[in-house]
């Protein structure tokens, strides 16, 4: 995903836009060890791409917020994002419409599921 074209699509019109790694973005902004309470990504989707392109050993944000377009949500817990969210320590934890809520365990251990 870095330094890629890659082509949006809205409605007929095309954007080809150069993309970045989340990691590259964070690396350029925060300050060093900064920790990052909340994030949210939002990216038509593209959030697994642009959640794998992060370094999880450098940037663990408290609580994450991931929309997620597939509309057959009763499959979520069983798609490869859910799967690799798990897999990072962290634990759903809220949803509303399209938006998941996780929270890293880490951090989180004294915030009880609702």
């Amino acid at each position: 995903i870095n330094n890629q074209m890659i082509i949006l699509t809205f409605g007929f019109l095309e954007v080809p836009l150069k993309t970045k790694t989340l990691k590259s973005i964070l690396d350029q902004y925060l300050l060093k060890n900064q920790t990052i309470d909340f994030m949210t990504i939002d990216v038509e989707g593209l959030d697994f791409e642009v959640l794998s392109s992060n370094d999880w050993n450098k940037y663990r944000p408290t609580i994450l917020l991931i929309e997620y377009l597939d509309f057959e949500s009763n499959n979520f817990i069983n798609s490869k994002l859910y799967q690799y969210m798990l897999g990072l320590n962290y634990s759903f934890y809220a949803k509303t419409n399209n938006t998941f809520f996780f929270k890293n365990n880490k951090y989180c251990e004294n915030i009880p599921n609702p």
